[in-house]
């Protein structure tokens, strides 16, 4: 690709984004945090450094910069958004980098339907003030909707026969040695993300076990992931309130990293300290701006950016 057309659509991208929020305060947080991020299966980047002192002192590159930025909304900013680089190990693939520029926002007082609306709103005007590219119309389904339709399985959250469901409905790379989780992402993987190949689609609803830091309600996590063509582009929720609630899905998600043999840092008790503080109905969200580029621009991955 040209480097001064890549350039040119980059900027305007960026353009786009902060003319969409006009009205949210711009923040920047640190790269190098003492906890980079909370999901199981995510691997991190450390890093080390040697101090003025002759010490040696070591942290982690953010994989986001979600903690961060809801200390800011717990210390009484309601409506902000940041881009910026984040790293993630072991992500080396068409759509993933080991290092990649991510948009994340917050807003409260905000309901789950107007996280979904904002979604497709924001979506649709990046497409518009940077492509001639018009999205089709968004199609919302549950995660539990997908699995009956696309499967003929009702999912339960934490089922431990989830795989050899999995394995009678054709999905063959089940093995013996999956657990429920790795089950279900083999299934969302494999069988319902390739549905929404040529789609605009939201998924919403999902089993309170995949969403570690989101409120749930009935049993259902209210986090929303918007997909363009087969690839997920946005990741958003409702946030989970309350120091005693993060603490317990963060304590379980270490816990279960450890158990995976994962890198396991420390739980950042300055964030767990804010939550008692954060606002109500506060909503976030994320969004991969080099994968929003590379769909911008006809791209059938991000590394065919420069």
């Amino acid at each position: 690709m040209d480097v001064g057309y890549y350039y040119k659509a980059r900027s305007s991208l960026r353009a786009a984004i902060a003319e969409f929020f006009a009205d949210y305060v711009a923040v920047d947080t640190p790269i190098v945090v003492p906890t980079p991020g909370v999901e199981v299966h995510m691997r991190y980047h450390d890093t080390h450094w040697v101090d003025v002192h002759g010490k040696r002192c070591s942290g982690w590159l953010r994989s986001s910069p979600e903690l961060h930025m809801k200390r800011l909304c717990a210390q009484g900013l309601k409506q902000i958004y940041q881009l910026g680089p984040c790293f993630r190990a072991a992500e080396d693939s068409p759509w993933h980098g080991l290092e990649f520029y991510m948009l994340e926002w917050y807003a409260a007082p905000m309901s789950y339907e107007e996280l979904m609306y904002q979604t497709e709103a924001f979506l649709k005007h990046c497409f518009l003030s940077s492509s001639t590219r018009k999205l089709t119309e968004f199609t919302r389904l549950s995660v539990y909707e997908c699995f009956e339709a696309f499967l003929g399985i009702q999912l339960v959250d934490c089922d431990p026969g989830l795989p050899s469901l999995l394995k009678e409905a054709g999905v063959f790379s089940i093995t013996e040695a999956d657990d429920f989780e790795s089950a279900y992402y083999k299934a969302m993987l494999e069988v319902i993300e390739p549905r929404f190949a040529s789609k605009s689609v939201l998924l919403y609803n999902y089993p309170p076990s995949q969403g570690v830091l989101s409120h749930c309600v009935k049993g259902r996590a209210q986090r929303v992931e918007g997909y363009i063509d087969g690839v997920e582009i946005t990741n958003g929720c409702v946030e989970l309130l309350g120091q005693k609630n993060n603490r317990l899905r963060l304590q379980a998600a270490k816990e279960r990293r450890e158990c995976l043999g994962y890198e396991s840092p420390d739980l950042d008790e300055d964030f767990l300290k804010s939550c008692d503080q954060l606002p109500l109905s506060l909503c976030g969200s994320a969004c991969g701006f080099d994968r929003l580029l590379a769909l911008i621009l006809g791209e059938s991955s991000i590394r065919s950016l420069v």
